[in-house]
């Protein structure tokens, strides 16, 4: 496994592969209009230990970031993506050679997600948590200075559930990302 720090990125952390890595955000409306997303605590030995991100990891020579994605999510958790996930969206944080793209999916209509079969070696936890309630969490730095402002932009508004209006406007003046992409039905699907 390939590793070492990126001296020319703003939050020096450990990047594992090679080829890059690539992370899964599951995100859903709670009876509220919150949106609430799934985020997993890294366990003790890994780089991070205790702080919570995305559910994912490095990726294999040949390997595409979705097929990444699902092979992560399934060996962490034990979620099979291919059926039961929706992608919305995806973005990249590129480090030169190195990125991490996340990706962005809503479970299928009806589908509920809530039973877990955790990696404990590589994750202790999992949580389905709102954007404010992050601030309550240790976050893993990329996670924290990268994500935490684009999950404005990449998730959907939360919603009066009465009405159905957006009851939290999205943060104007957020910088732009280049490698952002709101999916379409053009989106390569998972499975």
């Amino acid at each position: 496994m390939a590793t070492g720090y990126n001296k020319n990125c703003c939050t020096p952390h450990l990047r594992s592969g090679s080829l890059g890595a690539a992370g899964l955000i599951i995100h859903r409306y709670r009876d509220t209009g919150e949106v609430e997303m799934l985020i997993g605590q890294r366990a003790p030995g890994n780089d991070h230990a205790g702080e919570w991100g995305t559910i994912g990891g490095r990726l294999e020579n040949g390997e595409t970031v979705y097929q990444c994605v699902m092979r992560q999510v399934e060996y962490k958790i034990g979620i099979r993506p291919g059926n039961v996930l929706i992608p919305t969206a995806m973005t990249a944080d590129d480090h030169d050679a190195w990125t991490y793209t996340t990706l962005f999916a809503e479970p299928a209509p009806g589908l509920e997600v809530k039973e877990f079969k955790l990696e404990t070696s590589k994750i202790t936890n999992v949580r389905w948590v709102s954007r404010q309630e992050l601030r309550n969490y240790d976050l893993h730095p990329a996670f924290e200075y990268y994500l935490c402002a684009l999950l404005y932009i990449l998730l959907p508004p939360d919603l009066d559930p009465v009405t159905g209006d957006i009851v939290r406007p999205r943060p104007i003046g957020l910088p732009r990302v280049k490698k952002s992409v709101r999916f379409s039905d053009k989106v390569e699907k998972f499975g």
